[in-house]
């Protein structure tokens, strides 16, 4: 059973949908505005140029920040759960698991188990939808400008996809 009923994942997804497309966003407008080289006059002044890419810059900080505090929350309410309901059963185990189980085996576990769910867990689940979060961006991004790269990236995809 997710945490909170998984109400919170929404939002992480949001938040770091919402950096992805600040970040393609400030990449765009510095390539639009920007001048080509000092012959050519730029598109819009440098008054205008700099506090718009500053703008989506804490923007994108924003959803950083957004992303990682949902994620450390999430991380921590799982293993709150997680930790409570391994208490549970150590607490319910039968009489008989006590007595055949010494007890610096199973404090050593469940710290073990529990250090991993503190410390790895929610971030690697968090890094992982990052990743998965950036790969869709960059093809969205890519079926957008060279949308002919897809001749190459679908049959390449499918290789790897069935090499797996």
């Amino acid at each position: 059973m997710a945490v909170r009923g998984g109400l919170l994942v929404p939002f992480i997804i949001l938040a770091q949908s919402l950096f992805q497309l600040l970040q393609i966003c400030s990449n765009y407008w510095m390539a639009w505005a920007s001048p080509l080289s000092p012959e050519f006059e730029p598109k819009m002044g440098m008054s205008y140029l700099f506090p718009m890419y500053i703008l989506l810059s804490v923007g994108s900080s924003l959803c950083v920040l957004m992303h990682a505090t949902l994620i450390a929350v999430v991380g921590i309410l799982t293993s709150q759960k997680f930790f409570t309901r391994m208490l549970h059963s150590v607490l319910k185990a039968p009489m008989s698991f006590s007595d055949s189980t010494p007890i610096g085996r199973i404090l050593n576990r469940t710290s073990t188990d529990q250090s991993v769910m503190d410390m790895e867990i929610a971030n690697k689940v968090g890094r992982c939808a990052f990743s998965i979060i950036r790969i869709l961006g960059t093809i969205f991004l890519m079926s957008q400008c060279a949308w002919q790269v897809f001749t190459i990236f679908v049959p390449v995809t499918t290789v790897c996809v069935w090499y797996q």
